[in-house]
């Protein structure tokens, strides 16, 4: 396993070949890596993923262990030997049947549990922080798997008529997956590490597909979707770079299936009320923007599976968006705070029918933060299009919603806030005459 992982680490399947299995897809035929893939190989490696939860019993319970014991005895290694094959999806139609993803939603749900003793020492030096950063590199290297199977042009996992859908048989998109999902996110609420960071993202967009596929009425009781509510507007505190990242990706993702089970039903739309969605909205803008104007988003690209994600379009026309990095070229989080509105945007237009919701999202996506940060919103515009702000209109300025208008709420301000304000509007006429 090692040497496959040496030699294809990082192989995608043929393009041209992708079309044939298009193609072939009116016959019932997968085809694919056949000859280079025997079926044997793969099926053996589901088969050693029944005594992976023992390996993971063996690092927990070894009270020194080196990281290349932790690969080749727990696990490890194996796990990133089948992510490699299931990029294929000939393979995956092999790993479906052989068991594979039943066996996998069981290794997760261990691991979720075996979690909880080592949580807090995420990142941690200690022999408890190996254990905990191990267990973390367990869920990702599973969750990364399964992730290969969400793609709704996936053939393998599509649902055929009249049957119930691959991934809600195979528990993977089920509502005690989504139960899993919400434990996880429990276990690691107090933990902004890197490796925590990371898992909460790749389980999100799980739980993201779950709500996309799955008409299961349960998932829209209050206690599937409040955890996954009070998940945003974390205000990203001590992060930055690649972690500040994930950790946007996975708040974003987190708005999304409030939308989708808010289109739903009512009652979710009111447990996100009284979970104070307006104000966790607000909190989740005003960290993005402070984020990216302070930035704290430049740092080195994540892992895999975060240097391209799909647009919150959701096949709207948004297309590919680029890794959450900064842009060559391009203003320091500018894509970060594209990828928020982008997020907003298609929200709004999916739950358009729904006017309470549409309500809470223009009030914490945009009349809030304009009442309590009005004059950061104005210092942070002004020094995105390169001009000079204003003395009276100071970052910490928050008593209005619009510093300009702060005269017509009573503010008496001197001579020089005046000229300020009047610049302020001469600047605007001018950018209206070049428009």
């Amino acid at each position: 396993m090692k040497d496959l992982i040496q030699l294809y680490d990082g192989w995608l399947p043929n393009e041209g070949l992708l079309k044939r299995l298009k193609r072939a897809e009116a016959e019932g035929v997968i085809e694919g890596c056949a000859i280079g893939h025997p079926k044997v190989v793969l099926r053996a490696l589901v088969d050693m993923m029944g005594a992976l939860h023992q390996d993971v019993c063996y690092v927990l319970e070894r009270d020194e262990i080196g990281a290349s014991e932790m690969e080749s005895k727990g696990g490890l290694r194996l796990l990133q030997a089948i992510r490699i094959l299931t990029a294929s999806q000939y393979n995956q139609c092999t790993f479906v049947s052989a068991g594979g993803l039943r066996s996998m939603s069981k290794i997760v749900r261990n691991g979720i549990n075996q979690l909880h003793a080592y949580a807090a020492f995420i990142g941690d030096a200690s022999i408890q922080g190996q254990k905990a950063d191990y267990l973390c590199d367990v869920l990702t290297s599973c969750l990364r798997i399964l992730s290969q199977f969400l793609d709704d042009t996936n053939l393998v996992t599509k649902q055929h008529h009249g049957m119930m859908h691959p991934l809600i048989a195979d528990n993977i998109c089920s509502s005690q997956a989504i139960q899993d999902t919400n434990e996880l996110l429990r276990v690691l609420a107090s933990s902004s590490k890197r490796k925590a960071c990371v898992v909460r993202m790749l389980a999100l967009d799980l739980a993201a597909h779950a709500y996309k596929i799955n008409a299961d009425p349960d998932l829209l009781s209050g206690d599937m979707v409040e955890p996954i509510m009070t998940s945003v507007g974390s205000g990203f505190k001590g992060l930055d770079g690649a972690t500040l990242r994930s950790a946007l990706a996975s708040e974003l993702t987190a708005l999304r299936i409030v939308a989708a089970a808010s289109s739903r039903s009512n009652i979710v739309v009111q447990n996100f009320v009284n979970c104070k969605g307006h104000e966790r909205l607000c909190t989740l803008v005003m960290a993005v923007l402070r984020a990216a104007i302070g930035g704290r988003f430049k740092g080195e690209e994540g892992e895999e599976g975060e240097g391209k994600r799909k647009g919150e379009g959701e096949g709207e026309g948004k297309g590919e968006r680029e890794g959450e990095g900064e842009g060559e070229g391009g203003v320091e989080g500018e894509r970060e705070i594209a990828s928020l509105y982008d997020n907003l945007e298609w929200q709004l237009r999916m739950c358009k029918g729904n006017p309470r919701y549409v309500e809470v999202m223009l009030l914490g996506a945009i009349v809030r933060p304009f009442q309590e940060e009005g004059g950061y919103l104005w210092s942070a515009q002004t020094s995105y299009a390169g001009l000079s702000t204003p003395s009276s209109f100071s970052s910490d300025a928050s008593a209005s919603a619009f510093p300009w208008d702060a005269a017509d709420q009573g503010v008496r301000g001197s001579g020089e806030r005046e000229r300020g304000r009047e610049g302020g509007r001469e600047r605007g006429r001018e950018r209206e005459r070049e428009r």
